[in-house]
């Protein structure tokens, strides 16, 4: 997930203001026995650091201050919960990354800001000192009548006119909250969140048994898995992903193909070692990304042929 910051669209100069403010996280808690229960608490972590914490209704719905996040960098985001009998699940870390952009600090981008402002500025100025001028010349001319024609007095023109300094600011900044596609927390393996998924990764154990970790719905044509969440689709964090490690392509014919990225660890199917070339997949196939074990469903899975007796001996 990805959450820039950036000066807001209508002052994109302004260097005092960065939006988003703030980022709506929301989760979906389940329960593994089928049975719901009260949730009494709900506490969100970045890094490990408690960031906001819902002792109250509704526990489904996290708001993070990003005001204090000046500069980009990643995080790892995780949920604890406590339901009404005490018991506690931490999901399992998802990484998220701010990006911050600041807005150019020189003359040329003073004058994009204000340079409207500096016109006109510097325009009624510039009328002051006519209007001033016009006056102090109607001034001259009437008391050179009274002292009379022949009795003028010679000016050197000493036109110090006092100006006041215009000051024209602008308090108004719109602030705007962007909603993290977040990924839904689920602590037991349960059917796909989406029923129009085609096929899913379902996370296993080292000893092949279903893991808490939510299923990875295969959506698109082309699937992309790695640890660098801005080359891939779908982002594994373990230490032996690489940046772009596999994907995962839906063919015209129906069928599903996975190819490796040429990435350190590998990538396996059923213990066998995925190469560029790729290799197709069919349901149930056990997938090894580096360390990390799936197992591949499809969502119309093949009917098992029922074995045929035959009486010829």
């Amino acid at each position: 997930m990805q959450i820039a910051r950036k000066p807001p669209a209508d002052d994109p100069y302004n260097a005092d203001v960065l939006v988003p403010a703030q980022a709506i996280l929301r989760i979906i808690v389940e329960f593994p026995d089928g049975h719901p229960r009260d949730i009494v608490r709900t506490t969100l972590y970045m890094d490990g650091v408690k960031t906001a914490e819902n002792i109250k209704a509704p526990f489904d719905t996290f708001i993070w201050d990003l005001s204090a996040y000046q500069e980009g960098g990643r995080f790892l985001l995780t949920v604890e919960a406590e339901d009404s009998l005490g018991l506690r699940k931490t999901s399992m870390e998802t990484p998220v990354t701010v990006t911050v952009t600041h807005p150019p600090r020189n003359l040329q981008a003073l004058y994009a800001r204000y340079g409207a402002y500096l016109t006109t500025g510097a325009l009624a100025l510039v009328g002051l000192i006519v209007i001033g001028a016009l006056l102090w010349s109607v001034r001259g001319g009437l008391t050179r009548k009274k002292r009379g024609a022949s009795k003028r007095a010679a000016y050197d023109d000493p036109l110090t006119q006092p100006v006041a300094a215009l000051s024209d600011t602008t308090d108004s900044t719109a602030k705007r909250m962007i909603m993290s596609r977040l990924p839904v927390f689920k602590w037991q393996n349960q059917p796909l969140a989406d029923d129009s998924a085609p096929a899913r990764l379902v996370r296993l154990t080292n000893s092949g048994e279903p893991a808490s970790a939510a299923p990875i719905p295969i959506l698109e044509k082309e699937t992309t898995f790695g640890s660098d969440p801005v080359q891939s689709l779908r982002v594994l964090d373990d230490a032996t992903i690489s940046p772009l490690h596999a994907r995962i392509r839906l063919s015209e014919d129906g069928t599903y193909a996975i190819y490796d990225y040429g990435s350190i660890a590998g990538t396996w199917v059923n213990y066998d070692p995925v190469s560029r070339e790729g290799r197709r997949l069919t349901h149930g196939d056990q997938i090894h990304f580096g360390g990390l074990v799936y197992r591949f469903e499809l969502r119309q899975a093949p009917l098992a042929q029922t074995p045929k007796v035959s009486n010829n001996l």
